[in-house]
């Protein structure tokens, strides 16, 4: 059977993409593109779109942003079912913001279709993720020496966000956008505000870097945001 590869596409930027991932869009039959919402717009294909020949099929899968897990499996399945139909056509390839392994669509794809068929063979590419690349951009490094990162996928409730903030040397928020008003609370509570940066769309001609949280206080923050808060178990 043709090989399904799981491409992580990096945070924004065409020119992060690995010499890998493009040698291997150039050659599958199929690019496959995960989509949240019913027109066919995907972030994915526009860092990797100049990448993909003319000639190669694209395929969106409708990948919905929702709760409901019984309304996600049947569309994972859904998904696998079309991958399915176009690994017969030959090689094809998933593409996934970031890395396919680190919060990644891909992961759920794939265990769909070992679902279907246990010997589909899916081959993960790696890309570099969000946080590794704010930090870049920043000049920041992460940590050194024995210090410690964590890596929370959404902001929790104020009492957990505290322990986080006091017993991680870096603290790496994604989806920062569900709670930004409790986690700037929790921070200002701590004395660790001047110790935080906000960064959205990353390495994209929409990229935003704030070091004044407040000023983004109850506004609409993107769901492509993150922070990077520094020095709370110091």
């Amino acid at each position: 059977m043709a090989k399904l590869y799981a491409i992580g596409v990096g945070p924004g930027d065409p020119e992060l993409l690995t010499l890998k991932a493009h040698r291997i869009l150039r050659q599958v039959e199929t690019v496959f593109v995960p989509k949240s919402r019913k027109s066919n717009t995907s972030v994915a294909l526009e860092i990797a779109g100049e990448y993909i020949p003319p000639s190669t099929k694209i395929e969106y899968l409708y990948m919905p942003m929702i709760e409901s897990r019984e309304e996600l499996n049947r569309c994972w399945e859904e998904a696998a079912r079309t991958v399915l139909q176009g690994l017969e056509r030959g090689d094809a390839a998933f593409l996934t913001l970031g890395d396919p392994l680190t919060y990644s669509t891909a992961t759920y794809l794939a265990e769909a279709l070992w679902r279907l068929d246990s010997t589909a063979e899916v081959v993960f590419i790696p890309g570099i993720t969000s946080f590794n690349a704010c930090a870049a951009r920043l000049g920041m490094p992460l940590v050194e020496g024995n210090e410690t990162l964590v890596v929370v996928p959404s902001a929790g409730t104020e009492d957990y966000l505290r322990k986080v903030f006091t017993t991680h040397d870096s603290c790496i928020l994604l989806k920062v956008s569900r709670a930004y008003d409790t986690v700037l609370k929790v921070l200002e509570e701590l004395d660790l505000k001047d110790r935080a940066v906000f960064v959205s769309r990353c390495g994209s001609h929409r990229e935003q870097v704030v070091r004044d949280l407040d000023s983004l206080k109850d506004k609409k923050i993107d769901y492509l945001s993150l922070m990077i808060v520094k020095g709370g178990n110091q």
